[in-house]
C-alpha cells in the first residue's frame, strides 16, 4: 500500500528511514521500483524516535506558554 502511493505521487527525491532503511536488499529493490535513488540518512533508525521527541518538545513548551499567561 505505501508503495503504492509513493509511486502514484512519484516526485523525487525520496528519503527511507527506519531500520530496514539499513537492509540493502531492501533498499535496492525499492530504489529499482520506484527508478530513483533514495536519501537515507547515517542513523535511519533513530529519525522516527528524533520526531516524536521534537513532537513532545513542542506540546511542552506550548503548555508551558498556555500556563504562564495572566488571566484577563
Amino acid at each position: 500500500l505505501g508503495v503504492g502511493l509513493v509511486v502514484t505521487y512519484h516526485n523525487p527525491p525520496f528519503a527511507m528511514t527506519g531500520g530496514v532503511a539499513q537492509n540493502v536488499g531492501v533498499v535496492k529493490a525499492l530504489q529499482e521500483l520506484l527508478g530513483s535513488t533514495l536519501l537515507i540518512p547515517e542513523d535511519p533508525q533513530t529519525i522516527g524516535a528524533l520526531g516524536a521527541a521534537h513532537i513532545a518538545l513542542d506540546r511542552l513548551e506550548a503548555r508551558n506558554r498556555s500556563s504562564q499567561k495572566a488571566p484577563s
